[in-house]
């Protein structure tokens, strides 16, 4: 997938994905990288601010019991 559709995909602007941090591509002709489904889905799955902190669990509790 391209920038573009990347964007689509995850439902976003183009111009908010480029405030993204994107994980490597999985393939890059001249200058316009490429990502499979699958590297996206991992991606969105592991990114900050998707549910999936490790510390999550231990935002509602007081620093004492963190």
């Amino acid at each position: 997938m391209s920038r573009p559709e990347v964007a689509e995909y995850i439902g976003v602007q183009r111009g908010t994905l480029n405030r993204y941090k994107l994980p490597p591509a999985d393939a890059q002709i001249g200058r316009v990288q490429g990502w499979l489904k699958e590297t996206i889905d991992e991606w969105q799955q592991r990114r900050p601010g998707r549910g999936n902190h490790p510390d999550q669990a231990n935002w509602n509790l007081p620093p004492e019991l963190r």
